[in-house]
């Protein structure tokens, strides 16, 4: 995930996909990037027990679960 190691891991990712131009992969690392850590100040691993709150009441809501499941209870944070 750290940009200081971009042009390695552009190395390594070109020997199993040499069909994709380096500054494609480029790109793909940096939405890759926001999509694994979209806030930097927040350390990667965080247990967000807010949101799993909130997509467990989505879950209810929309029938997707039967009913409450204590997800964020059942949660181990690192």
């Amino acid at each position: 995930m750290n940009p200081a190691n971009e042009t390695e891991v552009i190395q390594a990712l070109a020997k199993s996909d040499p069909d994709t131009l380096a500054e494609t992969m480029r790109r793909q690392l940096a939405v890759t990037r926001r999509m694994v850590q979209p806030d930097p100040a927040v350390p990667m691993g965080r247990i967000d027990k807010a949101a799993w709150r909130q997509t467990e009441r989505i879950m209810v809501a929309q029938k997707l679960v039967p009913g409450p499941v204590g997800v964020a209870e059942r949660l181990i944070e690192p």
